[in-house]
């Protein structure tokens, strides 16, 4: 994205930018946050086992 905003700016649109920034990244940082919260309590644990079973 830094790539396109610096070197495209032309094509960029400023509203999709804001909304990136400011709502889709939040949204991404809780995903992310409850992921590692997960793993890091053991609660994929069974999942994991289950994907490595299918292998």
């Amino acid at each position: 994205m830094r790539n396109i905003i610096s070197h495209e700016y032309s094509a960029t649109d400023p509203e999709k930018v804001f909304n990136t920034a400011k709502v889709n990244i939040p949204e991404l940082l809780q995903v992310i946050e409850t992921i590692i919260n997960d793993v890091e309590s053991g609660r994929h644990d069974a999942f994991l086992e289950r994907l490595e079973r299918k292998q």
